[in-house]
């Protein structure tokens, strides 16, 4: 049963779609569960017959870049998934109006290092999208001065994590003076969002901000009622102030 807090089938993502294992998986919808659990309780047989056939597709990563002063410089990289389940408003639209953002302000700015942005796809797939990525960039994480990445849902009940100290206090003195409240710290070390994850463990420094909607990965994820413009706009200037200070020497 795929059951998020709203009504609904909450869809859930493949991680291992390249390397599939057990068996085929039916999603149901939570508004079936009492019919479904009462045919359960009274013994009831189901045939399930399941065909599938793999066909190939193409999907496709957003990357820009503004040039630095001194691209001798490690560069700073700002990153957000751009895939979703259904419309997805707040589970992707929201961090992709921040990463414009940052974008729209960077580019009018003279940043003393490169800023490089990717949007990645196929983030329900195992993270395809970020992989492909850094596979045309292998050198890049350990190159790179800081990564910002906006996850899931922002604006909405704020956790932000950084992958030292330093810049775990850097990213709550942004939130804090753009009153994004509340924001709930990671412990230092953890880190929220997985493509931030990919980069931590594989040695980057990441500032990283998720959030939480009832309405993940459901159906109802549409605009205008699952977002809120003010929060989101709030995350947007803490994480283009923070970017800017990322930008310099």
């Amino acid at each position: 049963m795929a059951s998020g807090e709203s009504p609904g089938l909450m869809a859930s993502n493949a991680p291992d779609f390249c390397q599939p294992f057990g068996l085929p998986v039916l999603q149901v919808s939570s508004e079936e569960e009492e019919w479904l659990t009462n045919q359960a309780l009274s013994n009831s047989l189901a045939h399930l017959v399941v065909s599938a056939d793999r066909v190939d597709s193409e999907s496709f990563n957003v990357t820009g870049s503004v040039a630095g002063r001194n691209s001798e410089t490690p560069p700073l990289i700002v990153m957000t998934p751009r895939s979703g389940w259904w419309q997805c408003a707040s589970e992707r639209g929201a961090g992709l109006a921040c990463w414009l953002e940052v974008m729209r302000t960077m580019s009018r700015s003279r940043p003393y290092r490169d800023i490089i942005f990717v949007a990645t796809s196929a983030h329900e797939l195992g993270l395809l999208g970020l992989d492909d990525f850094l596979e045309r960039r292998p050198s890049l994480v350990q190159e790179s001065h800081v990564w910002l990445h906006f996850g899931a849902d922002i604006g909405m009940e704020t956790r932000f994590s950084g992958t030292d100290h330093e810049l775990q206090s850097q990213t709550s003195t942004v939130l804090n003076a753009s009153g994004v409240k509340p924001a709930t710290p990671a412990h230092v070390g953890d880190t929220v969002g997985a493509e931030s994850q990919e980069i931590a463990r594989a040695g980057g420094r990441v500032a990283a901000i998720v959030g939480h909607s009832p309405l993940f990965h459901l159906e109802a994820d549409r605009w205008p009622e699952a977002i809120d413009p003010e929060a989101i706009s709030k995350v947007s200037n803490a994480f283009t102030n923070l970017a800017l200070q990322m930008s310099g020497e």
